[in-house]
């Protein structure tokens, strides 16, 4: 994407903050991601086609010298001792110098791929992730501060609340004692549209849950991708799981590999390292879970 039309999308982002649109401003910054995802893939592709064009250099001319070291193998005279300086003959020293170069060169160019590609892995991710700025935060507190909000927060606990279910049509408030459902048409308020729940669902989440919240996608249907646009809030943030070293390797050569296979026609021993779904949007309401929840087991028998 070009500088002058970033402008024009952080203008028309600016725009629709004013509006309070912050559905259509989701998707705004999660257009300038994919663009920007978009942007290093085709970067990262040149990168390996002159990384590759390189590597080619030096295994050309390192077959040209294995062609002359065989030619000299074969030419030698039998009742004479062969040595190394036999062996090269013919082999200009500027000759193994280039190879190198070459060698060097296809290394970096091709580092500079699977640099860009990790960024990649990077912004992919973000995109999985939601959570509203200081702006729309304030946005959120404004709309949902009213009596029936309040209601449905008097239901929620902060240790006996296992979870929230924040629907297009009713908050469901799952206790240890059961759930509490609050519906929008009973109680006079319009359904709600996707992007709607997913602030509902953040701020009875940060006005209940101290010890902190998960809020996930509900899935349409059962099959599907299991990673949605947009589909995690998470606070406090959790540090991720570490990934195994060796696997992160594998998956970065498979994708450098596929990325040749664009330009020659290789197998890839790494393939299989990039099975992984993609993201996809979905807008059936969000789940709220609590970090904080305690099963109450006192005064329950064992079924």
């Amino acid at each position: 994407m070009s500088k002058k039309k970033k402008r024009q999308r952080q203008a028309k982002i600016r725009k629709l903050m004013a509006d309070n649109k912050w559905d259509q401003v989701h998707r705004e910054r999660d257009g300038l991601k994919a663009d920007g995802i978009k942007n290093l893939g085709a970067r990262s592709k040149v990168d390996v086609l002159i990384g590759g064009l390189f590597a080619f250099a030096a295994y050309s001319s390192l077959i040209d010298m294995i062609k002359i070291m065989s030619a000299n193998v074969k030419g030698k005279d039998a009742g004479r001792a062969f040595g190394v300086h036999d062996l090269i003959k013919g082999i200009q020293t500027n000759e193994l110098v280039w190879i190198v170069l070459f060698a060097i060169a296809a290394m970096v160019f091709f580092f500079l791929a699977m640099s860009k590609n990790e960024t990649i892995d990077k912004l992919t991710a973000a995109r999985y992730r939601w959570m509203p700025d200081k702006a729309e935060t304030e946005y959120i507190e404004k709309r949902f501060d009213n009596d029936f909000v309040r209601s449905i927060l008097s239901k929620i606990s902060a240790e006996d609340t296992h979870s929230i279910n924040a629907g297009l049509e009713a908050v469901t408030v799952n206790n240890n004692t059961g759930p509490e459902v609050f519906n929008f048409n009973k109680c006079g308020f319009s359904r709600l549209a996707n992007y709607d729940t997913k602030q509902l669902a953040y701020y009875l989440a940060s006005h209940s849950f101290p010890e902190g919240f998960v809020i996930y996608q509900i899935r349409i249907a059962a099959a599907g991708s299991e990673k949605y646009i947009g589909g995690t809030t998470d606070f406090p943030v959790d540090p991720p799981p570490e990934e195994d070293e060796k696997k992160h390797a594998m998956k970065m050569y498979a994708r450098l590999y596929e990325q040749l296979r664009e330009f020659v026609r290789i197998k890839n021993p790494f393939k299989t390292y990039l099975r992984e779904a993609g993201p996809s949007p979905v807008d059936n309401g969000q789940l709220v879970l609590n970090k904080g929840f305690r099963a109450d087991r006192e005064g329950y028998e064992e079924l």
